[in-house]
C-alpha cells in the first residue's frame, strides 16, 4: 500500500481532477492564507521574517502554477509525467513546510495561543474549500 503511494503511478484522470483546482488551491494557500498569517503574526514576529515568508510563498505560488500547467500539458500529450508530478508534490510539501516554520517561529516569539489557533483555523478553511 505504501509503495503504491510513493510510486507516482497514478491514473491521468486522477491527476487532471487534482489539477482542475490548481489555480484556486495555489491562490488560497500561497496568497490568501499567507496574507492572513502575515496579518496575525505582524505584531509578534519581526517584519523581516514575515516579508521573507511572504516572498517564499509567492515564489512557490508562481512555481505551482507553472508546474501545474506543464503537468497538464504532459498528460494531454501522453508524455512522461513523473518528473512534473514529483515537482508538483514537492511544491505543495514545501508550502506546508513554510506554514510549519511560521507557526514554530510564532511560538518562539511568544505569539499568544489564541492567535496561533486562529491562524490554524483560518489556514485550513481556504484549503478545504480549494480541494472541493
Amino acid at each position: 500500500m505504501i509503495s503504491k503511494v510513493f510510486s507516482l503511478n497514478y491514473p491521468a484522470s486522477l491527476i487532471l481532477s487534482v489539477l482542475k483546482n490548481n489555480k484556486a488551491g495555489a491562490i488560497s494557500l500561497n496568497i490568501i492564507s499567507a496574507s492572513i498569517g502575515a496579518f496575525i503574526f505582524y505584531t509578534h514576529v519581526p517584519l523581516s521574517i514575515i516579508v521573507l515568508w511572504l516572498g517564499l510563498n509567492f515564489v512557490l505560488f508562481m512555481f505551482r502554477l507553472h508546474i501545474g500547467t506543464r503537468l497538464t500539458y504532459t498528460i494531454k500529450n501522453s508524455l512522461d509525467i513523473k518528473k512534473y508530478l514529483f515537482l508538483y508534490i514537492s511544491i505543495i510539501l514545501l508550502s506546508a513546510l513554510l506554514y510549519g516554520i511560521i507557526l514554530t517561529i510564532g511560538v518562539f516569539y511568544d505569539t499568544p495561543g489564541d492567535n496561533l489557533l486562529i491562524f490554524g483555523i483560518l489556514m485550513i478553511a481556504p484549503e478545504a474549500n480549494a480541494i472541493i
